[in-house]
């Protein structure tokens, strides 16, 4: 679940700085920092030159006095707000969706996303967790699923480009079974079918697709 290090021993960086320099209580320290992680995971922010940018992120933090921890929060914050736009998310995010890089930060962000909301995978009432449980190693449990079948791309569609078809933007968490039922079935075709089936509607609906 992690596309790199750095994020991680950065963030702890800032975690043992809030706490000893700022005395930043615990419970608040926790969730800003787990914002941050955040932050910086799904935006690569510790890559490339990850010393240069940890170095002025810890600049900002010179001009908030030791022992202010509410001026150690505001910082942090005002870094993640200026990062994480509304244009991040309308134009930065979804042009990073077209990767088909298994360990895309953003494809990262966007399954961890759904294993703190508890979500079921799509068509299902399976949950997401099953997937990232160590404990649980069903070898037809919960796949990776083309929204667009490979074979209805190439035949109807005459996209055959690896790269096109396995963009992350083009996937779905779904059950071993469904997977199979839907094989390379047109998604005209394999969505109503599954709804009717399994009589998805309503709330349950909007859960499997949310």
């Amino acid at each position: 679940m992690l596309s790199g290090q750095n994020a991680i021993l950065y963030s702890y960086a800032l975690w043992l700085i809030g706490r000893v320099d700022y005395g930043v209580s615990l419970d608040r320290l926790k969730e800003v920092i787990a914002r941050w992680f955040f932050m910086a995971h799904t935006t690569g922010r510790y890559s490339g030159s990850f010393e240069t940018r940890f170095e002025a992120d810890v600049a900002r933090l010179s001009s908030v006095a030791s022992g202010d921890s509410d001026g150690f929060i505001a910082a942090l914050d005002q870094v993640i707000n200026d990062t994480m736009t509304s244009d991040y998310w309308s134009i930065t995010l979804p042009n990073e969706l077209a990767t088909s890089a298994a360990k895309s930060p953003a494809l990262l962000a966007y399954i961890a996303a759904l294993n703190i909301h508890d979500a079921d995978v799509l068509l299902s009432t399976s949950k997401v967790r099953s997937r990232l449980d160590p404990a649980i190693t069903l070898k037809k449990g919960i796949e990776r699923h083309h929204l667009f079948p490979k074979g209805y791309l190439k035949t109807t569609l005459n996209i055959t480009g690896t790269k096109r078809v396995n963009q992350i933007a083009n996937f779905a968490l779904v059950d071993w079974s469904d997977n199979i039922a839907i094989s390379d079935l047109a998604p005209a075709q394999y969505w109503p079918a599954q709804l009717a089936g399994k009589k998805l509607s309503g709330e349950k609906l909007e859960r499997s697709i949310g």
